[in-house]
């Protein structure tokens, strides 16, 4: 038996055979018709569309024939790669030295066969159209003018269907632009309503405030100079959170904010957030207490590590009374330690839980409302704030394959925790995952 060969350029006409994508693909009604007219044409009891693969043929459509795939190097098909401008015609294969021994002819008791090589542009034989018989037989001149054209007709339709793949894909990347467009003028919208609104509020007390003490210090009472002092320090210090979360939020937007893993000792993150917001925190008359395991290392990026336990944390002070009480730990959940910020504070209803979490998870705002306006929440000494810092805090959290979870009772407080891997050989983010785009 002369086994199918395989072409001089077999890697190429194999990867241009991949790029149809139509190898093992559902039956169509197009090819159906084509193997259907092969047949009546010819005057054949079967007709293929044969794909010609590494291993095996497979038919993309069949008439007459019940099998799905065959062997290539034992088919008659496989021949055809050879030669792509000619028919393979086999009038009798017993009396063809090349087949008389082929399984196929023994077997499958295939006397007749005539293909006609599917040869695309490049010159590639990527399969065939056949026709069979289990008797021998002869095709006339216009038979075999008409299986080559229908053979044409095959490769037009795997072109145009190739063409549609293409014309599909750059519609959804095109799409997907869109849709890019569209999150980067909303974060735009965003950026520019923070400062027109919330960064300008901040400093226009400040300048009044300010010019108050220039120019009527002497007139002033100790107790209206400490309120103004007070009320400058709690402003600039909501203005500088603010300007902070600016910063990150214009950082990441533009992919400078890289993801930068290693071991931390937790402790020492807890001291660092605990030594920025303790006085923020006597300021309300709080208790803030962190607690974690002595040694207790995590696998994170530390800016945004602290980022998001320093937003957290501050959240919490801005919305528990005076008197109240924040706790920040740490737990061990199997291989990672989980990390909660606890208040005593006003709490949520369940219908401003879900709002809240819609909004960090950068959920598109109602139509003619903003996000500044939408998300902003005052504190129980009317501290403003735009969400921004919430919605940072979870796309961190997503870097390390993590959210912010929220659990809350109004009147009781609220609990916000997330977890981190303790070690490097935890699965975690990489630094090439793209997360979700902030709108």
């Amino acid at each position: 038996m002369l086994v199918a060969p395989f072409a001089k350029d077999e890697a190429a006409r194999l990867a241009a055979l991949r790029q149809y994508a139509v190898y093992g693909t559902e039956p169509e009604e197009c090819y159906d018709d084509i193997v259907q007219m092969a047949s009546a044409i010819c005057g054949t009891p079967v007709a293929l569309i044969s794909l010609i693969g590494e291993d095996e043929l497979w038919f993309k459509a069949k008439h007459g024939y019940s099998a799905s795939t065959g062997c290539r190097t034992e088919s008659i098909c496989g021949h055809a790669v050879i030669q792509p401008d000619a028919l393979l015609l086999i009038e009798d294969t017993l009396l063809d030295p090349r087949f008389a021994d082929n399984p196929t002819v023994q077997a499958g008791g295939i006397r007749f066969y005539a293909a006609a090589p599917l040869t695309t542009d490049d010159g590639h034989v990527i399969g065939t159209l056949c026709t069979i018989h289990e008797q021998p037989m002869q095709l006339n001149t216009s038979q075999q003018h008409a299986l080559w054209a229908l053979a044409r007709q095959v490769v037009s339709n795997l072109e145009l269907s190739k063409s549609n793949q293409k014309l599909l894909q750059q519609m959804q990347l095109l799409q997907q632009q869109a849709d890019e467009l569209r999150q980067l003028n909303q974060s735009k919208d965003r950026f520019f309503s923070i400062i027109a609104h919330d960064l300008k509020a901040p400093f226009q007390g400040i300048l009044g405030f300010s010019e108050l003490l220039d120019t009527d210090l002497d007139d002033m009472s100790q107790a209206e100079v400490r309120n103004i002092a007070s009320y400058l320090h709690d402003t600039a210090s909501s203005a500088y959170k603010l300007l902070e979360n600016l910063l990150n939020w214009a950082m990441v937007e533009s992919g400078r904010m890289t993801f930068q893993p290693k071991i931390l000792y937790l402790e020492t993150i807890f001291d660092l957030v605990e030594g920025s917001l303790s006085g923020a925190a006597r300021h309300k008359s709080l208790q803030l207490q962190f607690i974690c395991p002595k040694d207790a290392q995590v696998y994170a990026d530390e800016n945004m590590l602290r980022s998001i336990i320093r937003n957290l944390v501050s959240n919490a002070i801005k919305f528990t009374p005076e008197g109240g009480q924040i706790h920040v730990d740490a737990i061990v959940d199997l291989d990672r330690f989980e990390i909660r910020v606890r208040d005593t504070g006003v709490g949520m209803t369940p219908e401003q839980r879900e709002a809240l979490i819609a909004a960090m998870n950068y959920i598109q705002q109602p139509e003619g409302t903003t996000p500044a306006q939408s998300n902003s929440t005052h504190g129980t000494r009317g501290e403003t704030g735009t969400g921004l810092g919430l919605a940072l805090c979870q796309q961190f959290a997503k870097r390390h394959e993590s959210s912010i979870q929220i659990e809350s009772t109004p009147s009781q407080g609220s609990l916000f925790y997330f977890k981190l891997p303790t070690s490097e050989s935890t699965p975690h983010a990489q630094s090439g995952v793209k997360t979700a785009e902030m709108v």
